[in-house]
Parts: C-alpha cells; structure tokens; sequence
C-alpha cells in the first residue's frame, strides 16, 4: 500500500475550488471532440518578487520550468547539472524534481540534502521526489510525485500524479493530487518507438484543472506549441542535462514560450 501524508485537498493558486467540481467537469474519453483551447480555469500567476541579482523588484513569469533528473548520468553528473539549475534561480521559475529509478532511497535522500545545501535552493519551487514514499515524509515542504500505475492502488495519495489520459485525471484529483503530469507530449528519447500522446487531451485536462505539467520531447523547438494553448507548466529531462550551456538553454526556453503564450493570449482572449 502507498500512502503519502502530503495530501491536498483543494485546488492549487488559491483557487476556492474543490478537486470533486473539477473530475465531473472533465469529459470521459471518447466523449465530444476536444478543441485546443487555452484553459478556461486560469489561477493569478503574475506577481512580483525581489531579485537578489538585481536588487530590485522583477514581475514572476507564468512559466514554471521543472528539471527532472537525468537517469542516465552518473552521480557526478547529476550534481553538476542540478548545481547549473540552481545557479539559473534569477533566469526562470524552476523546480527540481528527483527522479532516480536505479538509486536506493539512502542515496536520493543524500543528493536532495546536498540539493538543499546550495545558494539559491531556496529561491527554487518546492522539489518533486517521484516514488519515493520514505524520502518524501523526509523532506520539510517536499511534494510526492507518483507513477500512474499507482492510480490502481485505491490506499495512494500524493501531491502529484503522472497521467495519460482523461480518465486517469479524474482518478488523480480525487486521491487529492494538486497536480497532474502529462505526457510524453512530444517524441521523446525516453519513450524510444513510442507514439507521442499530442495536445488535445493536455489541453481537455488543462482546461478544467490548471495545475498541469507537461511531459515529454519538451525542447526550444516544441515549448511554444504549449504556450500557444496556455500550459504554463512543462518538465524537461535532456533538452537542459545535455545541454552544453544551461542559462542560455532556458533563457531561450522562455523566450519561445513567451512569444507564443503572448500571440495566443491576444487571439483567443
């Protein structure tokens, strides 16, 4: 059984909804043909924080950007790019989220303490541990992120649950995740041979539950296909591990999403 303490209730942003309003407002699968369209639930996201780098006030960018670990490198190799994201604090809103399939629990929960030591860290989004039930009771303000297998389980609770379809949705949102995970949206080197699940169900979900990251061949060439509809969250593994300047990376990153996020905001309202 998997459970997790980390359970909430209502709807991210500070929006006075519950998750029960939001599964019967999501259509079944196969139901009417889905268009799309930005989100029609949209959660205040403009605000203004202080820049330490710049001492002064800076308006937050809607984007959220997560940095999922690299499975694929070795210990080394992941500090030296989680050290990277951390340094770019001042370039995008980011989050870190600690996906090791291979590593033992001892040795995510040593990385996410060294994590937590950095300057900057705590500039960062509250970090994602995906199945890790023991590390995530751990971690002070850490959020449980778990595979949608586990959706079979009717005992699993987490703050985030990957997803791939409509229907898992509604299942997530009711175990009190405040956060769904889709994908993979684009071809992605993770998924090798794997049809990618495209936008229309992202944005059938993303219209009725806004917390909604995206999963999946993420890069500077696909992240404005999802500012165009609106999705302000997006997860990205090697577009920024194997990426040979980082900063540069996601100012680009940012830049495209913008451009199109802006474009469609003006044409679609």
């Amino acid at each position: 059984m998997i459970g997790y303490r980390y359970k909430r209730q209502g709807c991210p942003f500070g929006l006075r909804l519950h998750p029960w309003n939001l599964i019967r407002s999501i259509p079944a699968e196969g139901g009417a043909s889905i268009q799309a369209s930005r989100p029609v639930c949209r959660p205040p996201h403009s605000g203004w924080r202080h820049s330490r780098f710049f001492g002064v006030l800076m308006q937050e960018s809607p984007l959220v950007i997560t940095y999922v670990t690299d499975p694929d490198l070795d210990e080394a190799g992941q500090r030296r790019v989680v050290r990277e994201v951390v340094a770019c604090a001042q370039v995008a809103r980011l989050r870190i989220a600690f996906r090791l399939p291979d590593s033992t629990d001892e040795e995510v929960r040593v990385l996410i303490d060294w994590y937590s030591g950095l300057a900057n860290a705590d500039q960062l989004l509250p970090p994602l541990t995906h199945n890790r039930p023991a590390v995530t009771e751990a971690i002070p303000g850490g959020e449980a992120w778990l595979p949608s297998r586990c959706l079979r389980d009717e005992q699993a609770h987490a703050d985030a649950f990957s997803v791939h379809s409509q229907d898992e949705a509604r299942i997530a949102i009711a175990r009190g995740a405040s956060e769904l995970i889709y994908g993979h949206v684009f071809a992605s080197d993770s998924h090798p041979g794997e049809s990618p699940r495209g936008m229309a169900t992202l944005a059938a979900i993303a219209a009725n539950m806004p917390n909604v990251t995206a999963i999946g061949g993420i890069n500077e060439q696909t992240i404005g296909a999802l500012g165009a509809i609106g999705i302000r969250r997006i997860a990205v593994i090697r577009a920024i591990s194997r990426s040979p300047d980082i900063p540069s990376t996601l100012r680009r990153m940012e830049e495209s999403w913008h451009a199109a996020y802006n474009e469609g905001r003006y044409e679609h309202g």
